[in-house]
């Protein structure tokens, strides 16, 4: 456990922040900044991503993937995401039995300040699901979702953890820092690129 928090430790120091309540960006990135992206497009139900995978100095532990995304037109950095996915073979892990959330979230709070939990739920059940080739299939545990958040201003930093029997009883962590404006910009460039008179509805932040 000592090891895990030093290698936050370090990991964290990649993280620029002037001061305990200042979210300036994370892993070598700064939210707001231009970063053209080529190649990287897509699109998935009239949203168009422009987003980059890269490999931070210094990853954080159990975290495997990492993403920014930038707005479509001035490409300014959005969010900045550190996500991992595991398969079925690590189906025992649990949200609230998890070494790497409880290191991050303490390490985080040490930087930025108390987050608070918004989202907390642990729910048994069961269900058959149609399966790829045909044929269904019978889930039937525990499925659980928590979700930690600090705001500053117009700037957010979320760290979620979710536990589904779906997609073969995946269980995943994201980190997320995310600028709420730049967000709404994103939005709505992709609501005149589809030429929609309304706003589109996009609660959450985009799949990567």
């Amino acid at each position: 456990m000592k090891k895990l928090l030093l290698l936050f430790i370090l990991s964290l120091g990649a993280i620029s922040s002037v001061n305990a309540s200042s979210i300036k960006g994370a892993f070598g990135y700064s939210l707001g900044d231009v970063e053209v992206i080529e190649g990287w497009h897509s699109t998935f139900n009239r949203i168009t991503n422009i987003s980059k995978q890269f490999k931070p100095y210094r990853p954080l532990p159990g975290f495997k993937r990492y993403y920014i995304h930038v707005t479509l037109d001035e490409n300014k950095i959005y969010s900045i995401r550190a996500s991992t996915y595991e398969d079925e073979k690590l189906y025992e892990r649990s949200c609230y039995d998890s070494k790497i959330i409880d290191s991050a979230l303490k390490l985080l709070q040490s930087k930025y300040g108390r987050f608070k939990l918004i989202y907390n739920q642990r729910v048994e059940v069961e269900y058959t699901a149609a399966v790829l080739f045909g044929g269904v299939r019978e889930y039937k545990g525990i499925e659980e979702s928590r979700r930690w958040e600090f705001n500053d201003g117009n700037r957010s930093i979320n760290l979620s953890c979710y536990k589904s029997l779906k997609l073969g009883q995946a269980f995943s962590l994201e980190l997320e820092y995310i600028d709420n404006d730049l967000y709404k910009l994103f939005k709505e460039e992709n609501r005149i690129k589809n030429g929609e008179s309304q706003p589109i509805n996009l609660n959450t932040t985009p799949e990567i």
